[in-house]
Protein backbone atom coordinates (compact mmCIF):
# COMPACT_ATOMS: atom_id res chain seq x y z
CA UNK A 1 0.00 0.00 0.00
CA UNK A 2 1.70 3.29 -1.47
CA UNK A 3 0.97 6.71 -1.14
CA UNK A 4 -0.62 7.25 -4.39
CA UNK A 5 0.85 10.66 -6.45
CA UNK A 6 -2.20 11.60 -8.24
CA UNK A 7 -3.42 12.25 -4.22
CA UNK A 8 -2.09 15.68 -4.06
CA UNK A 9 -4.13 16.54 -7.58
CA UNK A 10 -7.31 15.39 -5.84
CA UNK A 11 -6.12 17.30 -2.76
CA UNK A 12 -5.37 20.40 -4.70
CA UNK A 13 -8.22 20.67 -6.59
CA UNK A 14 -10.79 21.38 -3.44
CA UNK A 15 -10.41 24.63 -2.89
CA UNK A 16 -11.46 25.29 -6.48
CA UNK A 17 -14.84 24.27 -6.53
CA UNK A 18 -14.52 21.36 -9.11
CA UNK A 19 -17.21 18.21 -10.26
CA UNK A 20 -18.94 16.95 -7.27
CA UNK A 21 -15.89 18.68 -4.77
CA UNK A 22 -17.58 21.70 -5.03
CA UNK A 23 -18.04 21.66 -1.19
CA UNK A 24 -14.35 21.36 0.00
CA UNK A 25 -13.28 24.93 0.61
CA UNK A 26 -10.15 25.86 2.74
CA UNK A 27 -8.03 28.38 2.21
CA UNK A 28 -4.34 27.37 0.56
CA UNK A 29 -2.52 27.46 4.17
CA UNK A 30 -5.06 24.78 4.89
CA UNK A 31 -4.70 23.52 1.94
CA UNK A 32 -0.83 23.13 1.85
CA UNK A 33 -0.93 21.13 5.34
CA UNK A 34 -3.35 19.02 3.90
CA UNK A 35 -1.73 17.86 1.22
CA UNK A 36 1.29 16.98 3.92
CA UNK A 37 -1.47 14.73 6.12
CA UNK A 38 -2.56 12.78 2.39
CA UNK A 39 1.22 12.51 1.36
CA UNK A 40 3.61 13.94 3.33
CA UNK A 41 6.71 12.70 0.73
CA UNK A 42 4.55 14.64 -2.12
CA UNK A 43 6.78 17.81 -3.10
CA UNK A 44 2.97 19.81 -2.50
CA UNK A 45 3.46 19.27 1.61
CA UNK A 46 7.29 21.18 1.66
CA UNK A 47 6.88 24.98 3.37
CA UNK A 48 3.65 23.49 4.86
CA UNK A 49 2.57 25.08 8.03
CA UNK A 50 -0.60 24.58 10.99
CA UNK A 51 -2.68 27.23 10.15
CA UNK A 52 -3.14 28.23 13.71
CA UNK A 53 -3.79 31.49 15.28
CA UNK A 54 -2.39 33.44 15.86
CA UNK A 55 -0.46 33.08 12.49
CA UNK A 56 3.28 33.53 13.25
CA UNK A 57 6.05 33.85 11.12
CA UNK A 58 8.21 30.46 11.15
CA UNK A 59 10.98 28.49 9.76
CA UNK A 60 9.36 26.06 7.95
CA UNK A 61 11.49 22.47 7.08
CA UNK A 62 11.37 19.38 5.21
CA UNK A 63 13.96 16.93 6.54
CA UNK A 64 14.34 13.08 5.26
CA UNK A 65 16.33 10.01 6.68
CA UNK A 66 16.17 6.55 4.45
CA UNK A 67 18.10 3.46 5.34
CA UNK A 68 17.59 -0.53 5.19
CA UNK A 69 16.99 -2.27 7.78
CA UNK A 70 16.94 -5.98 8.09
CA UNK A 71 14.84 -8.83 10.39
CA UNK A 72 16.30 -10.46 13.01
CA UNK A 73 17.91 -14.20 14.09
CA UNK A 74 13.96 -15.06 14.92
CA UNK A 75 12.33 -13.83 11.90
CA UNK A 76 11.32 -10.78 13.54
CA UNK A 77 11.83 -6.94 13.13
CA UNK A 78 10.58 -3.07 13.06
CA UNK A 79 10.73 0.60 12.35
CA UNK A 80 9.75 1.80 15.83
CA UNK A 81 9.02 6.18 14.84
CA UNK A 82 9.64 8.44 17.77
CA UNK A 83 9.03 11.80 16.17
CA UNK A 84 11.30 14.49 17.36
CA UNK A 85 12.37 18.19 17.11
CA UNK A 86 16.65 17.73 17.30
CA UNK A 87 19.39 16.45 15.08
CA UNK A 88 20.85 14.22 17.94
CA UNK A 89 17.96 12.56 19.12
CA UNK A 90 16.72 9.20 17.87
CA UNK A 91 13.80 9.86 15.30
CA UNK A 92 13.31 6.43 15.16
CA UNK A 93 14.93 2.43 16.06
CA UNK A 94 15.37 0.06 13.19
CA UNK A 95 16.27 -3.66 13.92
CA UNK A 96 19.81 -5.05 11.98
CA UNK A 97 20.03 -8.97 11.29
CA UNK A 98 21.67 -9.71 14.76
CA UNK A 99 18.37 -8.82 16.48
CA UNK A 100 17.31 -11.70 18.38
CA UNK A 101 13.81 -10.75 19.56
CA UNK A 102 10.46 -12.54 19.04
CA UNK A 103 6.72 -11.41 17.97
CA UNK A 104 6.05 -11.69 21.99
CA UNK A 105 8.55 -9.04 22.42
CA UNK A 106 7.85 -5.34 23.64
CA UNK A 107 8.47 -2.69 20.52
CA UNK A 108 11.20 -1.63 23.29
CA UNK A 109 14.55 -0.87 21.92
CA UNK A 110 16.25 -0.53 25.46
CA UNK A 111 17.69 -3.44 27.31
CA UNK A 112 15.90 -4.49 30.51
CA UNK A 113 19.16 -4.75 32.13
CA UNK A 114 21.43 -1.94 30.77
CA UNK A 115 21.40 1.46 29.80
CA UNK A 116 21.66 0.32 26.24
CA UNK A 117 19.77 -0.29 23.23
CA UNK A 118 19.55 -3.78 22.80
CA UNK A 119 21.75 -5.89 20.44
CA UNK A 120 20.53 -5.27 16.94
CA UNK A 121 18.90 -2.67 17.45
CA UNK A 122 20.13 0.73 15.72
CA UNK A 123 19.09 4.52 16.46
CA UNK A 124 18.26 6.57 13.48
CA UNK A 125 18.70 10.56 13.93
CA UNK A 126 17.50 13.00 11.66
CA UNK A 127 20.93 14.62 11.07
CA UNK A 128 19.36 17.29 8.93
CA UNK A 129 17.08 18.93 11.33
CA UNK A 130 18.69 22.21 11.92
CA UNK A 131 18.41 22.22 15.61
CA UNK A 132 20.55 20.26 18.25
CA UNK A 133 18.75 19.36 21.67
CA UNK A 134 20.83 22.40 23.33
CA UNK A 135 19.39 25.06 21.33
CA UNK A 136 15.77 24.26 21.61
CA UNK A 137 15.51 23.47 25.58
CA UNK A 138 16.61 25.93 28.23
CA UNK A 139 19.00 24.45 30.89
CA UNK A 140 20.53 27.99 32.31
CA UNK A 141 20.45 31.31 31.81
CA UNK A 142 23.39 32.08 29.12
CA UNK A 143 21.30 30.19 26.67
CA UNK A 144 18.24 32.21 26.81
CA UNK A 145 19.52 34.00 23.31
CA UNK A 146 20.26 30.71 20.95
CA UNK A 147 16.84 28.71 22.30
CA UNK A 148 14.78 28.29 19.47
CA UNK A 149 11.03 26.09 20.04
CA UNK A 150 9.53 23.78 17.17
CA UNK A 151 6.34 21.75 16.65
CA UNK A 152 6.00 19.03 13.93
CA UNK A 153 3.40 19.41 11.11
CA UNK A 154 3.52 15.86 9.75
CA UNK A 155 5.39 12.80 9.81
CA UNK A 156 5.16 10.08 7.00
CA UNK A 157 6.74 7.02 7.26
CA UNK A 158 7.22 4.08 4.35
CA UNK A 159 8.85 0.69 4.25
CA UNK A 160 9.41 -1.75 1.82
CA UNK A 161 10.15 -5.01 1.58
CA UNK A 162 13.66 -5.69 -0.31
CA UNK A 163 13.98 -9.05 0.36
CA UNK A 164 14.59 -12.18 -2.20
CA UNK A 165 11.07 -13.28 -4.34
CA UNK A 166 11.09 -16.99 -2.78
CA UNK A 167 11.31 -15.44 0.77
CA UNK A 168 8.01 -13.35 1.04
CA UNK A 169 6.20 -15.74 3.65
CA UNK A 170 5.63 -13.62 6.81
CA UNK A 171 3.23 -10.43 8.09
CA UNK A 172 4.31 -7.04 7.65
CA UNK A 173 1.78 -4.59 9.91
CA UNK A 174 1.60 -1.10 10.97
CA UNK A 175 0.16 0.59 13.48
CA UNK A 176 -0.27 4.75 14.80
CA UNK A 177 -1.92 6.05 17.21
CA UNK A 178 -3.62 9.10 16.51
CA UNK A 179 -4.33 9.77 20.55
CA UNK A 180 -0.12 9.52 20.86
CA UNK A 181 -0.45 7.85 24.33
CA UNK A 182 2.89 5.59 23.92
CA UNK A 183 0.60 2.21 23.54
CA UNK A 184 3.08 1.32 20.93
CA UNK A 185 6.08 0.48 23.63
CA UNK A 186 3.49 -1.90 25.20
CA UNK A 187 2.36 -4.03 21.89
CA UNK A 188 4.21 -6.85 20.23
CA UNK A 189 3.96 -8.25 16.56
CA UNK A 190 1.58 -10.40 18.17
CA UNK A 191 -0.81 -8.11 19.78
CA UNK A 192 -0.53 -5.91 17.45
CA UNK A 193 -3.50 -7.23 15.02
CA UNK A 194 -5.55 -7.06 17.76
CA UNK A 195 -5.56 -3.05 17.61
CA UNK A 196 -8.32 -1.47 15.36
CA UNK A 197 -5.96 0.89 13.45
CA UNK A 198 -3.50 -1.84 12.50
CA UNK A 199 -2.66 -2.34 8.47
CA UNK A 200 -1.50 -5.65 7.12
CA UNK A 201 0.35 -4.75 4.54
CA UNK A 202 1.68 -7.16 1.29
CA UNK A 203 5.11 -8.90 1.36
CA UNK A 204 6.06 -8.26 -2.31
CA UNK A 205 9.04 -6.41 -2.79
CA UNK A 206 8.44 -2.91 -4.05
CA UNK A 207 5.42 -2.73 -2.16
CA UNK A 208 4.95 -0.22 0.61
CA UNK A 209 3.65 0.31 4.11
CA UNK A 210 2.93 4.03 4.38
CA UNK A 211 2.10 5.77 7.68
CA UNK A 212 1.26 9.43 7.67
CA UNK A 213 1.40 11.14 11.25
CA UNK A 214 0.15 14.76 12.69
CA UNK A 215 -0.88 16.87 15.36
CA UNK A 216 -4.33 15.30 17.04
CA UNK A 217 -3.68 16.94 20.40
CA UNK A 218 -4.38 20.60 21.21
CA UNK A 219 -0.93 20.80 23.41
CA UNK A 220 0.95 19.90 20.27
CA UNK A 221 -0.31 22.95 17.74
CA UNK A 222 1.90 25.08 20.26
CA UNK A 223 5.33 25.92 19.91
CA UNK A 224 7.15 24.32 23.19
CA UNK A 225 5.24 22.50 25.43
CA UNK A 226 6.73 23.82 28.54
CA UNK A 227 3.85 22.99 30.86
CA UNK A 228 3.69 19.51 29.75
CA UNK A 229 7.51 19.24 30.05
CA UNK A 230 7.18 20.69 33.49
CA UNK A 231 4.96 18.29 34.60
CA UNK A 232 7.02 15.14 33.56
CA UNK A 233 10.49 16.87 34.73
CA UNK A 234 8.13 17.30 38.42
CA UNK A 235 9.41 21.60 37.48
CA UNK A 236 13.30 20.66 36.99
CA UNK A 237 14.37 22.12 33.72
CA UNK A 238 17.81 21.02 33.92
CA UNK A 239 16.67 16.94 33.69
CA UNK A 240 17.03 14.97 30.73
CA UNK A 241 12.96 14.10 30.82
CA UNK A 242 12.16 17.76 31.03
CA UNK A 243 14.43 17.77 27.72
CA UNK A 244 13.17 14.89 26.15
CA UNK A 245 9.78 16.23 26.44
CA UNK A 246 10.53 19.51 24.89
CA UNK A 247 12.31 17.80 22.20
CA UNK A 248 9.79 15.25 22.11
CA UNK A 249 6.23 17.11 21.67
CA UNK A 250 4.22 14.06 20.89
CA UNK A 251 5.02 12.01 23.67
CA UNK A 252 2.04 12.68 26.26
CA UNK A 253 3.27 12.13 29.97
CA UNK A 254 4.67 8.85 29.15
CA UNK A 255 8.68 8.70 28.67
CA UNK A 256 10.94 5.67 28.09
CA UNK A 257 13.06 5.27 31.05
CA UNK A 258 14.84 2.25 31.29
CA UNK A 259 17.38 2.67 34.53
CA UNK A 260 18.24 6.08 36.14
CA UNK A 261 20.17 7.49 33.62
CA UNK A 262 18.52 6.56 29.96
CA UNK A 263 15.71 8.28 28.50
CA UNK A 264 14.56 8.26 25.49
CA UNK A 265 11.03 10.26 23.61
CA UNK A 266 8.17 7.45 23.71
CA UNK A 267 6.70 6.51 20.05
CA UNK A 268 3.51 6.88 18.34
CA UNK A 269 4.18 4.36 15.22
CA UNK A 270 5.50 1.06 14.16
CA UNK A 271 5.89 -0.90 11.10
CA UNK A 272 6.42 -4.45 12.03
CA UNK A 273 7.81 -7.84 10.30
CA UNK A 274 7.30 -10.94 11.29
CA UNK A 275 7.67 -14.12 10.22
CA UNK A 276 10.09 -13.46 7.20
CA UNK A 277 13.30 -14.83 7.16
CA UNK A 278 15.98 -14.33 9.02
CA UNK A 279 18.05 -11.62 7.70
CA UNK A 280 15.43 -10.51 4.61
CA UNK A 281 15.62 -7.00 4.21
CA UNK A 282 13.61 -4.14 4.09
CA UNK A 283 13.79 -0.35 2.75
CA UNK A 284 12.77 2.61 5.40
CA UNK A 285 11.94 6.09 3.70
CA UNK A 286 10.85 9.00 6.94
CA UNK A 287 10.02 12.86 5.92
CA UNK A 288 9.05 15.39 8.77
CA UNK A 289 7.92 18.70 8.60
CA UNK A 290 8.82 20.84 11.01
CA UNK A 291 8.31 24.40 12.03
CA UNK A 292 10.19 26.91 14.43
CA UNK A 293 9.84 30.30 15.49
CA UNK A 294 12.70 32.31 18.48
CA UNK A 295 16.13 34.01 17.52
CA UNK A 296 17.98 31.60 15.13
CA UNK A 297 14.56 30.70 12.89
CA UNK A 298 13.89 34.46 12.52
CA UNK A 299 16.36 35.62 10.00
CA UNK A 300 14.69 32.75 7.48
CA UNK A 301 11.18 32.74 8.79
CA UNK A 302 7.94 33.21 6.37
CA UNK A 303 4.56 34.04 6.84
CA UNK A 304 2.43 32.22 8.09
CA UNK A 305 -1.77 31.91 7.95
CA UNK A 306 -4.53 31.23 10.07
CA UNK A 307 -7.30 28.91 9.71
CA UNK A 308 -8.54 27.28 12.09
CA UNK A 309 -11.84 25.44 10.57
CA UNK A 310 -9.60 24.08 7.76
CA UNK A 311 -7.30 22.77 10.47
CA UNK A 312 -9.63 21.57 12.32
CA UNK A 313 -11.12 19.35 9.44
CA UNK A 314 -8.03 18.01 8.31
CA UNK A 315 -7.20 16.65 11.98
CA UNK A 316 -10.68 15.26 12.18
CA UNK A 317 -9.49 12.98 8.72
CA UNK A 318 -6.13 11.97 10.19
CA UNK A 319 -7.63 10.67 13.74
CA UNK A 320 -10.04 8.70 11.09
CA UNK A 321 -7.70 7.58 8.55
CA UNK A 322 -5.54 4.12 10.25
CA UNK A 323 -9.18 2.52 11.46
CA UNK A 324 -10.29 3.01 7.85
CA UNK A 325 -7.23 1.57 5.89
CA UNK A 326 -7.31 -1.04 8.53
CA UNK A 327 -10.80 -2.24 7.43
CA UNK A 328 -9.55 -2.24 3.88
CA UNK A 329 -6.14 -2.32 3.43
CA UNK A 330 -6.42 -3.43 -0.50
CA UNK A 331 -8.06 0.50 -1.02
CA UNK A 332 -5.93 3.30 -1.36
CA UNK A 333 -4.38 5.73 0.67
CA UNK A 334 -5.60 8.59 -1.14
CA UNK A 335 -8.97 7.26 -2.11
CA UNK A 336 -9.86 6.87 1.67
CA UNK A 337 -8.24 10.61 2.92
CA UNK A 338 -10.48 12.01 -0.22
CA UNK A 339 -13.76 9.67 0.81
CA UNK A 340 -12.74 10.51 4.84
CA UNK A 341 -12.48 14.50 4.03
CA UNK A 342 -16.47 14.44 1.70
CA UNK A 343 -17.76 12.89 5.05
CA UNK A 344 -16.39 15.62 7.67
CA UNK A 345 -17.53 18.06 5.23
CA UNK A 346 -20.90 16.86 4.69
CA UNK A 347 -21.19 16.49 8.61
CA UNK A 348 -20.27 19.95 9.25
CA UNK A 349 -22.57 21.30 6.81
CA UNK A 350 -25.96 22.41 9.00
CA UNK A 351 -29.28 21.30 8.33
CA UNK A 352 -31.37 23.79 7.34
CA UNK A 353 -35.19 24.64 6.94
CA UNK A 354 -37.67 21.97 6.47
CA UNK A 355 -35.14 19.20 7.59
CA UNK A 356 -35.07 20.57 10.75
CA UNK A 357 -38.60 20.73 11.51
CA UNK A 358 -38.99 17.21 9.79
CA UNK A 359 -36.75 15.70 12.32
CA UNK A 360 -38.09 17.32 15.35
CA UNK A 361 -41.37 16.24 14.60
CA UNK A 362 -40.55 12.63 14.05
CA UNK A 363 -38.31 12.42 17.37
CA UNK A 364 -41.39 13.43 19.14
CA UNK A 365 -44.31 11.27 17.56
Amino acid sequence: MSAPEDLVTSVSSMSMGKSRDSDLRMSECALKFACAVANPFSAMAQGCCLPTAPARPSQKVTCYTRGIGNVGTGGFGYLLVSPCLSNNNAFAYVTGSTYAGSGSDQFQPFSATADVLKTGVSAVNMTNIPYTTTQIWRNNISNVGTVVSGRIVSVGVKVTYTGQLNTTSGVISSFYDPAHLNTVCGLTANTLFNRKETVICPTVPGESCFISMTPTQPSEFGYGNTEEAEAVSAGNAASAEFQIAMNYPWVSTTIWANNSSTVAGGAVGVVSLAGLTAGASFYYEIVTHLEYVGELADPISTPAHSDYEGMQRVVAVAGQLPAIMASNPKQRWGDAFMRALRDVYKEAKPIVGAAVKTAILSALA
